[in-house]
């Protein structure tokens, strides 16, 4: 389980690296203004009864949030 959290913390740690995390520059921020609206692949209350045990390996309890 340790490695499992290991793993997603250096994940999260990369991926926030490049996805706007670190302040962006002016012409950075100009190319995110004009991105285009994504809509939810998935709604939150299909989120949160879908079992994730099988993709982690292991128990997974989550808690509800506003969307």
């Amino acid at each position: 389980m340790k490695n499992i959290l290991l793993t997603l913390t250096v994940l999260l740690a990369v991926m926030g690296a490049g996805a706007g995390l670190l302040p962006a520059t002016p012409a950075q921020a100009a190319d995110m203004a004009s991105l285009p609206v994504v809509a939810p692949a998935i709604s939150c209350d299909v989120l949160g009864h879908t079992d994730l045990a099988p993709a982690v390996g292991a128990a997974v309890h989550g808690q509800k949030a506003a969307c």
